[in-house]
């Protein structure tokens, strides 16, 4: 079956299908997906991401979550959609190759380090392997080019 026969855009966010029991997974709330920036590579029907592996619960394959920008803006920041993660594998950041660093929203592996040095420190970065997430949307608010 092909991504766009799941997929399913919406014209508001207000419009979006973001019910708890449309896509709860094993009893539980969907959980927020955060971005703190538009990338172009949210406009692809699938995109990946790296994040560091969560302590309380980590991502898993199959789950649901709600792709919010900037979720800890007030008032819960801006609806993106739903998306379902696809696949997970962990990698060292010294492993990610400077294409998954471009696929990633980045021109250069550099620029995604010097993006994630902002937030974490180096030993963190140079210790612990991050979590290379992919997610396929399901439910979105339509957007244009300009995401």
């Amino acid at each position: 079956m092909e991504w766009w026969e799941h997929q399913r855009v919406c014209r508001s966010p207000d419009d979006l299908h973001l019910d708890q029991e449309a896509y709860q997974d094993k009893g539980e709330a969907m959980r927020i997906f955060g971005f703190s920036k538009k990338w172009d590579k949210l406009q692809q029907p699938e995109f990946t991401t790296f994040r560091f592996p969560r302590k309380d619960r980590d991502w898993e394959v199959g789950e649901m979550v709600q792709v919010i920008y900037k979720p800890r803006r007030k008032g819960g920041g801006e609806k993106l959609g739903v998306a379902e993660i696809i696949g997970k594998s962990l990698k060292p950041l010294w492993a990610i190759s400077e294409k998954e660093a471009q696929e990633d929203g980045f021109e250069e592996w550099i620029d995604m380090f010097n993006w994630l040095r902002k937030s974490y420190p180096i030993a963190r970065l140079q210790q612990y392997p991050m979590n290379k997430l992919t997610l396929r949307w399901m439910e979105r608010v339509w957007v244009s080019h300009s995401l």
